[in-house]
């Protein structure tokens, strides 16, 4: 069973500084069966992976979270071997070998999880919004498949974990 955390990463100087503390904390434990890549905006060019770093084809602010996501995930299930997909940022933490004996026992279908959080007026939804936080999302693969097809253009500046 392959893991794949994608981790939102740019835009802000302490994104760099906690993806920093990321490279010398738990990512030097990695469970041999855990992948991590950052995703970075930027690249006008196309797709561009370099080392853990996914540079996308969107430009690099806040208000893109949700088309960097979806661009990650449609280079993702076109070109890494995985069943489960963590999306992240760079301020969360995880215990990859606890994350893999965790995951083992979720639905390998259907699933899409994460800690629920209510927000009563989003910007131009106008309306109370469920969502799941974005510090830790998880999807089955099926789930991750059916994220490539989100029409981003619906969810303009709305955060991934809202839209």
């Amino acid at each position: 069973m392959n893991i794949v955390i994608l981790a939102l990463a740019g835009g802000h100087e302490s994104h760099d500084v906690n993806l920093q503390c990321q490279r010398d904390t738990w990512f030097q434990n990695l469970h041999p069966n855990v992948r991590v890549i950052w995703i970075y905006g930027g690249n006008s060019n196309g797709y561009k992976l370099e080392g853990e770093y996914l540079i996308v084809p969107c430009q690099e602010k806040y208000e893109n979270i949700l088309i960097k996501t979806v661009l990650a995930t449609r280079w993702l299930v076109n070109n890494v071997e995985f069943d489960y997909m963590i999306r992240s940022n760079t301020s969360s933490y995880f215990e990859t070998n606890l994350l893999h004996d965790y995951v083992k026992k979720l639905p390998q279908i259907e699933l899409f999880g994460g800690l629920k959080f209510i927000h009563n007026n989003f910007g131009k939804l106008k309306t109370p919004v469920n969502f799941v936080n974005g510090a830790g999302m998880y999807f089955s693969k099926d789930v991750v498949t059916l994220l490539t097809q989100l029409n981003i253009e619906d969810f303009i500046d709305v955060p991934d974990d809202v839209a």
